[in-house]
């Protein structure tokens, strides 16, 4: 589920994306390109292996299950994501697991990568 609050421009999402932070703090940091900018993450020395085992198995196992299972029409799925990023103008990505991210061009990365768009 998501919800986009047009005055704010900021987009809720529920289990649709998740964020968590690296070892380094910054959440997505293994994407090209960032660098950690705005504040995304607090510092932390290292992320908790529960944390980790957690990240992983959505990551490599529920977020496979759900595109594939869970998503009946693929075509307005992608119609959908693409109406989100396009069209709607976000400037702040809430997610309901993770920190928060801000900035249209990091969020459209993010979304991108994280749903598989092309």
């Amino acid at each position: 589920m998501i919800f986009y609050h047009k005055p704010s421009k900021s987009l809720l999402t529920t289990d649709i994306y998740w964020n968590y932070p690296q070892e380094d703090g910054v959440p997505n940091s293994h994407l090209s390109g960032s660098n950690g900018d705005g504040g995304l993450a607090p510092s932390v020395s290292s992320i908790p292996f529960g944390s980790l085992l957690w990240k992983f198995g959505m990551d490599k196992i529920y977020l496979p299950f759900y595109k594939k299972l869970m998503i009946n029409d693929r075509q307005y799925y992608d119609e959908t994501i693409k109406v989100v990023l396009e069209e709607w103008d976000v400037e702040t990505l809430i997610p309901c697991h993770g920190d928060i991210i801000r900035g249209k061009e990091k969020i459209q990365q993010v979304l991108s990568i994280h749903l598989k768009i092309n």
